[in-house]
């Protein structure tokens, strides 16, 4: 991901992924900013998205994401991926 354009791109495309798993994610910190703080694009430099899913949820969204080509990040311990 490369800078704001990347970021926004990036959560469109996982909340797409996440949505037709039914599932609502949250956007944190600096992708909770990218459509109300930062109206000019690269002024908020990114590598990645921190998004909060429901707990009982976070299988089927490791499990949705993984499907689409993504991966969950090292420190992530769920039953799916430890």
């Amino acid at each position: 991901m490369t800078g704001e354009l990347g970021a926004r791109r990036q959560l469109q495309e996982v909340s797409a992924v996440l949505a037709a798993a039914a599932i609502r994610p949250v956007a944190l910190k600096g992708a909770a900013l990218l459509e109300s703080a930062y109206l000019t694009p690269g002024l908020r430099p990114m590598v990645d998205l921190d998004l909060l899913v429901d707990e009982a949820q976070l299988d089927t969204a490791v499990g949705a994401l993984t499907a689409s080509g993504y991966h969950p990040h090292p420190a992530l311990r769920t039953p799916t991926t430890s």
